[in-house]
């Protein structure tokens, strides 16, 4: 942090310029390889007093900083406490970034195959997609947002837990955590909230 914090000194002006791709330095920091400590990084970024507007701000993908670490690949087995703590440091700074207008709503139809419009996925599917597991990150998003659990992935009208029991690194902790959360998913019916 130290270094991070001499670079923001003399560059400070810096922190609010977009690259090509409408990046600020969170987004970039965000999107670093979890091998690179990035939250000491994020840390510095988020410490400074445009913190939440830059936490708030698109690139031109339409990507949040937060979204952008949510679909970041996970890092090997044994690295879920740094991966966690960005996902927690990013949705502190956002809290709004893990609702959707997807989710807006208290009932989804199980049944619902409609396709509607390709939308923006949700930060739970980014982050189980990419095989994030419920203790780097996947269980604080869910609590965060625990109305996700019921939205089928627009792409593969998938539920989180069917995404997380896909390809070869399951995490049987993560599915189990997502079933117990929503036994309902699996019977295939209306799902009040």
């Amino acid at each position: 942090p130290d270094f991070c914090q001499l670079v923001m000194n003399l560059y400070g002006e810096q922190i609010s310029e977009v690259d090509e791709d409408g990046n600020l330095p969170l987004h970039v920091a965000a999107a670093a390889p979890p091998s690179m400590r990035k939250n000491k990084i994020v840390w510095s970024l988020l410490g400074t007093k445009p913190a939440k507007d830059f936490a708030r701000t698109r690139n031109n993908s339409g990507m949040l900083p937060f979204e952008i670490a949510c679909a970041l690949q996970s890092a090997a087995v044994g690295d879920e406490g740094e991966e966690e703590e960005d996902i927690n440091m990013l949705l502190a700074a956002n809290p709004a970034a893990v609702v959707s207008e997807q989710v807006a709503t208290t009932t989804v139809n199980c049944d619902d195959n409609n396709n509607s419009g390709k939308q923006q996925p949700l930060p739970l599917h980014l982050a189980i997609k990419n095989k994030r597991r419920w203790k780097s990150g996947v269980e604080a998003i869910f609590l965060a947002n625990p109305n996700a659990i019921e939205v089928r992935e627009d792409e593969t009208r998938l539920y989180p837990f069917m995404i997380a029991a896909v390809g070869e690194s399951r995490s049987l902790t993560t599915i189990y955590c997502l079933l117990r959360a929503c036994p309902m998913v699996l019977v295939g019916r209306e799902i009040i909230s």
